[in-house]
């Protein structure tokens, strides 16, 4: 049995395990997997909505013969899940048959279904990014016209979400929030991965900042509310600047405590129509970060 016929024959197995209808076009492996599933589970295990998509990839990923990561596990999916798409910011459902249900997309197609390569967003948002490129995502950005069902807008947080993959292509390590790890552990507060995003893709990426707006220009725009605002987003600024302009530092910028502190002295000097307007216009959804254990309440800060 070579790697594709046992990878076919697990994954019927795992189907079986969890109750799952086998599809109609699954390979032979795969029927004896599921045969041999249910002998083994006569009774199967509850399955969940992360389970369950967790075995749709492997089975997408099986028709077009690319190999799914072991790491990607359900509780993999669970981690970077998120209840907004980072496009579109509309709430994501599930199993509703709409283009508003959540689904997983790979940032780089050029890569595969691997840690660091997976973002959750709507099912509209996933068929109009397709198999673009990233420069083909920007110039959608910069267009005066919506583009396959997208704004111009949802385009540029589209970039500014699947920007931190590009660098997979070159052997870099993931950005640390594509890990499943939005929220850096021991802090009060976390940033989800389109807020870190949208903040550093300016820096990241200075040549298409020159051609669109990018995340935190408008995030600037918006926060000058106030002197005590202007004040704590120049702070912030700066340390960017420092950090990611003159030491090299890239996506794990927001690994360290300091650049963390600094945004939550800035988010907190905005007014609430401040924070409503960012949340609006950039797609910010800033929460509570619960203690360890816990889980995470999401909700906007008072």
């Amino acid at each position: 049995m070579n790697e594709r016929e046992l990878i076919a024959f697990e994954l019927g197995y795992d189907h079986a395990m969890f109750a799952r209808p086998a599809p109609d076009d699954a390979p032979l492996q795969f029927a004896d997997g599921y045969r041999t599933g249910k002998r083994q589970y006569p009774h199967p295990q509850r399955s969940n909505r992360f389970i369950r998509k967790w075995l749709q990839i492997r089975m997408n990923a099986l028709r077009r013969d690319k190999r799914v990561d072991e790491r990607i596990t359900p509780d993999y999916i669970e981690r970077i899940d998120v209840e907004r798409c980072p496009v579109t910011l509309e709430p994501l459902m599930h199993s509703t048959g709409t283009g508003a249900d959540w689904s997983i997309d790979r940032c780089n197609n050029q890569r595969g279904y691997i840690p660091g390569n997976l973002v959750v967003m709507s099912t509209r948002a996933n068929k109009a990014k397709s198999d673009l490129t990233f420069i083909e995502i920007v110039e959608n950005s910069k267009r005066a016209e919506s583009t396959d069902g997208l704004r111009p807008a949802d385009w540029h947080r589209m970039a500014a979400v699947v920007a931190p993959a590009e660098c997979l292509t070159s052997g870099e390590p993931p950005a640390q929030y594509l890990l499943g790890e939005a929220y850096v552990p021991g802090q009060p507060w976390g940033l989800p991965a389109h807020v870190q995003a949208a903040l550093l893709s300016g820096f990241l990426n200075p040549s298409h900042a020159k051609r669109y707006d990018t995340g935190i220009n408008t995030v600037y725009a918006l926060s000058r509310c106030s002197k005590a605002s202007r004040r704590a987003f120049d702070r912030m600024l700066k340390d960017m600047a420092r950090r990611v302009v003159h030491q090299g530092r890239d996506w794990n910028y927001w690994a360290l405590k300091r650049p963390l502190r600094l945004f939550v002295e800035f988010w907190v000097t905005l007014t609430p129509a401040a924070r409503t307007a960012i949340t609006d216009q950039v797609g910010f959804n800033v929460g509570l970060a619960a203690p360890e254990g816990q889980p995470l309440e999401t909700r906007s800060p008072q």
